[in-house]
């Protein structure tokens, strides 16, 4: 596309060029005005036949000739350059979106991230960075000039729209995060997808404390008032700092291995209907069982030996990631229990 436009480019400055000529060829042969001379070029270039604007010698009819020739080239390409720029264009913009549907065809247990302003820009680079499959739904043209579209999957559309959450592939989705900064909007969003999927996770951002009874109401799972958190975290920088401390070594510092993970006990899991001490899991994997929640809703923090683990639990953990990794692969693991 880039070569198209520097054609177009050199055009222009040829069509330039010919005009700057015309008009001191006619000054320095007739010695017309510059203003008579630059009216005689411009008509004698667009072919426009108003006549000559003062009696020519056969010289100047012959600059008349090889100035409406060359401009007649010159033009031509310039046109030419400007129609492969729009069917270009065209082309470019047709294939971007067919290629665009597939990608989101493809989409499977992804999550549906709408807006991406300060809150949703660092919710997309926390999910690149955790390699999670992901699609931004942004019409803010503003916005969509920060993004990298050639990292980010990005329907340019507004995520008020039905059809847009459909288009998005919320039916196949695992979650839906709303960060508009405008309370109704994010309430409509919840309000369709929770129409849309009935069994979706879904997040959503509130900047009035009033705004989230109405968001669990249209069916948000959890709701975030930012400044709220940014207070609480505040406090306990100013009353617990090593908590902190910690808490971001864990999860904010990426070159590090540690990580938190919630894993699922399945039906058949190894680990199901047995006590935690008899389970091995610390001894196999060296990895800590922070809480376990359990079907009913129930929170059970720090656990002891004598816990028992029922199909359906989440273990939330804390380990090397790539022990997380093969604990989940096993806890989540339908073969039937390895005795």
């Amino acid at each position: 596309m880039s070569s198209y436009i520097r054609h177009f480019e050199i055009a222009l400055m040829f069509l330039f060029v010919i005009l700057i000529l015309g008009t001191l060829g006619y000054h320095i042969l007739e010695g017309w005005t510059l203003t008579d001379s630059l009216y005689m070029t411009t008509i004698t270039i667009s072919t426009v036949g108003y006549g000559e604007t003062h009696p020519m010698g056969i010289h100047t009819r012959i600059f008349t000739i090889v100035l409406i020739l060359a401009s007649i080239c010159v033009v031509g390409y310039l046109l030419g350059s400007l129609t492969q720029i729009l069917i270009v264009g065209e082309i470019a913009t047709l294939l971007g979106r067919r290629r665009l549907e597939s990608k989101i065809k493809k989409l499977k247990n992804h999550i549906i991230v709408c807006g991406c302003g300060r809150v949703g820009s660092v919710i997309v680079n926390e999910l690149q960075h955790r390699k999670m499959p992901f699609i931004v739904i942004e019409s803010a043209k503003e916005v969509l000039e920060k993004i990298n579209q050639n990292d980010v999957l990005v329907l340019e559309k507004n995520a008020v729209e039905d059809e847009v959450l459909i288009e998005a592939g919320i039916q196949q989705a695992r979650g839906l995060v709303t960060t508009l900064p405008s309370d109704p909007d994010n309430v409509f969003i919840t309000l369709s997808a929770r129409a849309l999927n009935k069994n979706i996770f879904i997040l959503s951002r509130a900047s009035q404390e009033t705004s989230v009874n109405k968001l669990i109401s249209a069916g948000a799972n959890k709701v975030v008032l930012p400044y709220r958190l940014g207070a609480s975290r505040m406090v306990y920088l100013l009353t617990k700092p090593t908590v902190i401390d910690f808490l971001d070594f864990v999860m904010h510092k990426r070159e590090m291995p540690l990580d938190f993970e919630e894993i699922s006990v399945a039906q058949n899991s190894p680990y199901s209907d047995q006590t935690l001490g008899s389970s091995g899991i610390r001894q196999e994997f060296d990895v800590i069982i922070v809480a376990i929640k359990k079907k009913d809703g129930e929170m059970i923090f720090n656990p002891n030996v004598d816990t028992f683990i029922e199909p359906g639990d989440v273990l939330v953990t804390l380990g090397y990631r790539e022990s997380l990794l093969r604990f989940s692969q096993k806890a989540q693991h339908h073969g039937g229990r390895t005795e």
